[in-house]
């Protein structure tokens, strides 16, 4: 009896053995470790640092890292500026990227071309930061009508020579002219009306403006002739000696046809055509005594002739 009795003692401990044999890898699954093993929120900048970016409207602003290390915050702007560009830091070890790094598109300082409204041309200078060229500065507006593309100048009028539509030097004379450019050119008058009150300095050898004698070539200066080639204009121009009407007759040179040799008051001497009598002037011209009959004319002192 007693070794039954033992032998089923020995079975029950048995049992018990293997029941927590089979509990123990169920308990070790359930407990929690000692060691831990989460993953951490990794650092990607040293919190309070700071790094450039660019705003929206190309400045440079500045963001800084949060108090964690985690990412970089929103890209601060200066007032001007419209904000930045923001950026998100990254999570579990990836850091986010500043905003991205914008180039300039000049040299702080420099200048370049522009068109003004007026259709002149103006410059435009590059802002501090190179970030953008700045508005475009003009001169006043032209106060005459554009001379091509240009604004000609207050001692300049605008010609058009050869095709070419340019500003050139005023002039009331020939003499006002350079070596270069010596001849007052006449300018054309408007439709039935009179010659501009100034001349073009220009190369040419014709038509050139002068007050006396001196300034011409042939010592000839006496009035220009409108479109139609008979009516004296307001304005003197180097002519022939050679007795034409409104030409030279200086010397022995004497006048032809229905005409007195005359003088004005800077003693040019030419021919003038001769009215009354039932003789009329042409082109508006005047029938007077305006130009004085030179002493060695065959007209009377008296005699009237056609002029401005």
């Amino acid at each position: 009896m007693e070794l039954r009795r033992v032998a089923v003692e020995l079975v029950r401990a048995g049992r018990s053995l293997l029941a927590f044999a089979l509990l123990v890898p169920v308990a070790s699954i359930a407990l929690p470790s000692c060691g831990g093993g989460g993953s951490g929120t990794k650092e990607v900048c040293t919190p309070g640092e700071t790094q450039a970016c660019i705003c929206t409207n190309g400045s440079t602003g500045a963001q800084s890292c949060a108090a964690d290390g985690s990412q970089f915050g929103a890209c601060t702007c200066s007032p001007a500026g419209t904000g930045g560009t923001t950026s998100t830091g990254g999570t579990s070890g990836t850091g986010g990227s500043a905003g991205g790094t914008g180039g300039t598109v000049c040299t702080p300082g420099e200048t370049q071309a522009c068109i003004c409204t007026n259709g002149s041309t103006g410059a435009q200078p590059c802002a501090a930061g190179g970030t953008q060229f700045g508005a475009c500065t003009c001169s006043p507006a032209c106060p005459t009508a554009l001379c091509g593309a240009a604004c000609c100048g207050t001692d300049e009028v605008c010609i058009v020579k050869a095709g070419v539509t340019r500003c050139a030097q005023s002039c009331t004379t020939s003499s006002d002219c350079t070596v270069a450019m010596p001849c007052c050119s006449l300018l054309a008058p408007a439709t039935g009306g009179s010659p501009p009150a100034k001349g073009a300095c220009t190369s040419d050898t014709s038509a050139c403006r002068c007050t006396t004698g001196s300034e011409c070539q042939l010592g000839s200066c006496s009035p220009a002739l409108a479109a139609d080639g008979t009516t004296p204009l307001g304005v003197n121009t180097c002519s022939l000696n050679d007795g034409a009407p409104y030409d030279g007759c200086n010397g022995l040179q004497r006048c032809a046809g229905n005409t007195c040799c005359v003088h004005d008051a800077n003693g040019n001497n030419f021919c003038a055509v001769i009215c009354g009598n039932g003789t009329m002037c042409t082109g508006g011209a005047q029938c007077s005594n305006a130009y004085a009959i030179d002493a060695l004319s065959s007209c009377l002192a008296t005699q009237k002739t056609c002029s401005p």
